[in-house]
């Protein structure tokens, strides 16, 4: 986030890279995977979406 703040990366790109990201972690199904790997994704996930609201932040502050 440092790295984002401090470089002012735009909303758009990073915001286009976290919702891509996000559909491919979507498309997981916990029937097919250990729980150990659906854990990961579902912390990936939690991830992804604190980073695209600190950027939405971010850029409505600037």
């Amino acid at each position: 986030m440092k790295f984002l703040e401090k470089d002012k990366v735009t909303e758009s790109f990073t915001g286009c890279f976290i919702d891509k990201m996000l559909g491919e972690l979507a498309k997981f199904n916990p029937v097919n995977i250990d729980a150990q790997l659906w854990s990961n994704i579902l912390l990936a996930t939690i991830i992804f979406n604190r980073v695209k609201l600190k950027l939405s932040l971010l850029n409505n502050t600037a």
